[in-house]
């Protein structure tokens, strides 16, 4: 008993040099007349066995961790970031929420070949905040949508393809397309052209994606009025629709909606993207929480870059949700 005793006095002795007067293992093994290596070994020790507890406070570098993980198992995806909104701007835009949001992408990038990119007046405001010493060469950036009309056209897939592109010193594609077309036969004479077929066989192919969902509030009138600047005559019932990712509607099971702008909708399509190993939903209007809770609901994206505002919103759906279920 003795012995045992004395061993856990060694390693308490050994732990408090160094993790409270701050020695070396090489001025430990000096002290205490041992080998470096059993110094390391006896400092293992000390933690397996409890003396030494080792806490790491990640929330000093990451606020949202908890509130992250619990969104996560929530709506059961790979990632989820959560970045604080601040204050908007003057000009409508929430500049620190898309600094970090380019921050976080320029980290991720450094692994893809491909990146299919859709519209996004979020995924542009990213591209603008872009600053790196570090080339991309190695990857394109494809649209998934087409998008010619001029409404909308700061932020539509192609521009925010070039924006990345040129931003990291990367390549992007373009789909010279419009975002819908009026008819079936138009679609397939299109989509039948190498130049507009290769751009969506890449997109298709991408080892990530990056969507904006689009909430009921705005994006249905949006595209609405797309058609009507086209001449394009869609009737769409609005109680259908939920939101839409990349210009498709999905319904409150995350299905498409049976209409003619799906079935005309030149770009990749809800199930093109579930067939992409990462998609990555980034938003930051509050309104968006029940369509985005529906679409990660339903796996219309694996991944998501939020604000805090907006990850409350969705946690207070999901509650509601599991309140009325009992």
């Amino acid at each position: 008993m003795t012995t045992i005793l004395s061993n856990r006095e060694k390693l308490v002795e050994i732990a408090h040099l160094y993790y409270e007067e701050g020695l070396t293992q090489q001025q430990i093994s000096r002290r205490m007349n041992m080998s470096r290596s059993l110094v390391s070994k006896m400092l293992g020790k000390a933690r397996s066995t409890g003396i030494v507890e080792v806490t790491i406070h990640s929330e000093i570098c990451n606020p949202h961790k908890e509130a992250e993980d619990r969104l996560r198992q929530i709506l059961d995806l790979k990632q989820i970031k959560i970045i604080d909104a601040y204050s908007s701007g003057n000009d409508g835009t929430m500049t620190p929420f898309h600094k970090e949001v380019a921050r976080y992408l320029s980290s991720i990038f450094l692994d893809c070949k491909t990146v299919a990119v859709s519209a996004s007046s979020n995924i542009y405001a990213a591209a603008k905040q872009m600053s790196t010493t570090v080339s991309y060469p190695h990857m394109v950036f494809v649209p998934a949508s087409g998008g010619l009309a001029e409404l909308g056209w700061e932020s539509n897939a192609n521009s925010n393809c070039s924006l990345l592109a040129e931003k990291l010193g990367a390549k992007a594609q373009q789909l010279y397309a419009p975002i819908v077309v009026e008819s079936r036969e138009t679609k397939d004479v299109l989509c039948a052209q190498p130049f507009i077929r290769k751009v969506l066989e890449n997109g298709r192919a991408a080892d990530l994606a990056l969507v904006g969902v689009g909430g009921t509030f705005n994006r249905f009138s949006l595209i609405e009025d797309y058609a009507e600047e086209l001449n394009f005559n869609y009737t769409i019932d609005p109680s259908q629709v939920c939101g839409d990712v990349s210009f498709n509607y999905f319904d409150r099971n995350g299905q498409p909606v049976d209409c003619e702008w799906n079935r005309m909708m030149m770009g990749l399509t809800l199930s093109d993207f579930q067939k992409i190993p990462d998609v990555i939903c980034i938003a930051s209007e509050d309104e968006k929480a029940e369509s985005i809770y529906i679409a990660a609901r339903h796996k219309l994206f694996t991944s998501l870059i939020i604000t805090d505002t907006l990850a409350r919103r969705i946690n207070e759906i999901y509650t509601r949700e599991l309140y009325r279920s009992r």
